[in-house]
């Protein structure tokens, strides 16, 4: 039986589902943001229940680009792989975005452990 932390995850991924297949019709930038800005169903700042949204991506293979936003409420950085197999070198040296927890993040807040108990 599963406990009641995990049926929430459940119920929750299943209104998610339901709220992206009644938004199939969107256009690539709307259903980004449907994804992506903070006041959306989609979006989650679940991170303590190990569910919140830490970065959005999209992917267009047709166009060889590929979106994404770390944290709500962005803008996507739209990287170009045809010009990068151009020999075209990328123009964002890195991706700026904030996650709003309290959380560390292992790669970054020194010290950082997860498992550790009473954090």
């Amino acid at each position: 039986m599963q406990t009641r932390e995990n049926r929430f995850h459940l119920d929750d991924s299943k209104e998610r589902l339901d709220t992206l297949q009644k938004n199939a019709h969107l256009s690539a930038h709307d259903a980004f943001r449907l994804l992506n800005d903070t006041n959306q169903p989609i979006f989650s700042d679940r991170y303590k229940s190990w569910a919140g949204t830490i970065h959005t991506s999209a992917y267009f293979p047709k166009e060889r680009q590929a979106w994404i936003a770390l944290g709500g409420g962005r803008e996507p950085a739209v990287f170009d792989f045809a010009s990068w197999l151009e020999g075209e070198d990328v123009a964002l040296g890195r991706l700026i975005g904030e996650v709003d927890t309290d959380l560390p993040f292992l790669h970054m807040d020194e010290g950082a452990d997860w498992y550790r108990k009473n954090q």
